[in-house]
């Protein structure tokens, strides 16, 4: 599904399921009228073993909306613990972004996002690490929430493993640097457009060879027309 504009954000995302069930999800939160919760997941694994993991995951997150993306962390990986007893893990993206397009964020393991800043035309990879969910009893120390301001016109990209581990005909992978400079490439797209042209960029690398994983590209923009 769409995730819905919000308070002049706007968010596309692109996904490409490996199978009729995936391992890769993502989701949205409301926190009250000012601030929403973003999610990307990705579980270990393919088909049905995944979505079972998913499936468990996705109803742990929507229980438990605290100011702390770290702390949601924290309690979703001893949850997942007791149920799945280290049967699966999952990498995790959560972010809290409220009415001042400022984003608390924390990470489970997962590829760090990617800033386009509109003003500075800088493509910047933002800092952040953690373990993963459902493996570790002491992970809860591993996680930390980490804070950026978004600017009109900026753009916040997510996304899962499965897009830099794609490999063309020789086995090259896709890797974060040719994503960074497809994103750099579309600065002054919108939202979807920007989106869009990365997906192109990468199913151009991989043309000629089969997809192995879950692949998902969440973008989150906000407007460069704020003021107006």
């Amino acid at each position: 599904q769409r995730i819905p504009d919000w308070k002049g954000l706007q968010f596309w995302v692109k996904f490409y399921p490996l199978q009729e069930v995936s391992g890769d999800y993502y989701d949205y939160f409301n926190f009250g009228s000012n601030k929403i919760g973003l999610l990307v997941s990705d579980v270990s694994g393919h088909g049905v073993p995944a979505a079972f993991i998913t499936a468990i995951s996705k109803l742990l997150f929507s229980q438990h909306k605290l100011d702390s993306p770290s702390e949601i962390f924290a309690i979703v990986n001893r949850e997942l613990l007791e149920l799945v007893k280290q049967q699966g893990y999952l990498t995790s993206f959560y972010a809290l972004i409220n009415s001042d397009y400022e984003v608390l964020y924390s990470i489970a393991g997962h590829p760090r996002p990617i800033l386009a800043k509109h003003k500075t035309k800088e493509v910047i990879l933002l800092d952040g690490e953690g373990t993963y969910l459902g493996m570790f009893p002491d992970a809860r120390e591993f996680y930390k929430d980490y804070k950026v301001k978004l600017e009109p016109g900026d753009k916040l990209y997510i996304y899962t493993d499965g897009i830099l581990e794609a490999q063309d005909v020789e086995g090259e992978r896709f890797e974060v640097n040719r994503l960074m400079s497809a994103i750099k490439e579309s600065l002054d797209m919108g939202v979807k457009e920007s989106t869009e042209f990365i997906i192109s960029k990468l199913n151009h690398f991989v043309r000629g060879t089969d997809q192995v994983d879950d692949q998902t590209l969440l973008a989150i923009g906000v407007s460069p027309h704020l003021e107006e």
